[in-house]
């Protein structure tokens, strides 16, 4: 069961050190601007699992509950960003069934949008 919180102060130190136990992404994001989506469509900000959980089912658990929670207020897509050279997250994603749209520069990056139809 997945018990969803809405992050704020108070979680910031977890959050780091989630997002400190990955210094690939760190190193892929360091310097690079975020995608400001003014599209009407729901996206996907960020999902990261701590370096030590990694390849035990539980980001497509998480992704899986969100595409749930999606489809309960009736809609029925979902964008998400992923930086050049994130290889591992292009697979993820593309295995959960997003497919690339578009590339958008953003702070002297790439940035591939993908979608997913549901």
């Amino acid at each position: 069961m997945l018990i969803w919180e809405q992050s704020g102060l108070e979680k910031v130190m977890d959050e780091l050190e989630i997002m400190n136990s990955n210094p690939f992404y760190n190193e892929l994001f360091y310097g690079k601007g975020k995608v400001d989506p003014k599209d009407g469509k729901p996206w996907l900000g960020f999902l990261m699992v701590a370096k030590s959980c990694q390849n035990q089912g539980l980001a497509k658990k998480l992704y899986t509950e969100c595409e749930n929670e999606l489809r309960k207020t009736k809609l029925h897509v979902l964008r998400l960003g992923i930086l050049t050279g994130n290889a591992p997250a292009l697979s993820f994603w593309s295995g959960m069934g997003f497919r690339e749209i578009e590339i958008k520069e953003n702070e002297g990056g790439k940035i591939h949008i993908f979608e997913k139809q549901f």
